[in-house]
C-alpha cells in the first residue's frame, strides 16, 4: 500500500515509452527491477526475476488485473493482493480469509470454500515456485542479508 515515484531522465523520455501519470494498480517490490531494466532498454526475455516488468504501466493503461505475492515467514503466513481484496491463507491456523484494501473487515472461509478460490491456488503456486527458487540461490532472501538488515 506504499506509493512509489519514478522519475527518468528526459534522455529516457520517448513519448511512446514514458506518459507521465498516476498509476493504481498493485504491484509488489518484486516488480521494481525488471520494470526499471526495462525502461533504459536492459530487460531480459525470459526475465531471471520473480517480479514482472511493469513498464508498460507509463505507456497507457495495461495489466489491470495484476495481483502481488505477499508471505511471511514468521507467521507462516502467505497472501495474494488484487486491486479489490488482500487474501490471507495462515498455515498456522489452516484458515483462508481476505480483507479489504484498508484491512478494516475480514471474512473467514470455510476449509470447504477456500478450493473454490483461483487465489487460494495462486497462493500454493507462488508459495512452492519461491521456496523452490529460494532453495536453488536463484533468488535472495533475508537470511543472506545477515544481523545488519533485519
Amino acid at each position: 500500500m506504499a506509493p512509489l515515484m519514478v522519475w527518468l531522465d528526459e534522455s529516457l523520455r520517448l513519448p511512446d515509452t514514458f506518459v507521465p501519470r498516476k498509476v493504481d494498480v498493485i504491484a509488489s517490490q518484486v516488480d521494481i527491477a525488471p520494470t526499471v531494466l526495462a525502461m533504459i532498454g536492459m530487460g531480459q526475455h525470459p526475465s531471471p526475476f520473480a517480479g514482472h516488468d511493469l513498464s508498460c504501466l507509463f505507456v497507457g493503461d495495461c495489466l489491470n488485473d495484476h495481483t502481488a505475492y505477499l508471505t511471511s515467514v514468521y507467521d507462516d503466513l502467505i497472501g495474494l493482493a488484487t486491486k479489490e481484496k488482500i487474501w490471507l491463507y495462515s498455515f498456522r491456523k489452516a484458515q483462508l480469509y481476505w480483507t479489504d484494501l484498508g484491512a478494516r473487515s475480514r471474512v473467514v472461509l470455510s476449509e470447504d470454500d477456500k478450493d473454490k478460490h483461483w487465489e487460494y491456488r495462486r497462493m500454493l503456486e507462488s508459495y512452492v515456485a519461491s521456496n523452490i527458487l529460494l532453495e536453488q540461490n536463484r533468488i535472495w532472501s533475508g537470511r543472506e542479508l545477515g544481523a545488519c538488515c533485519r
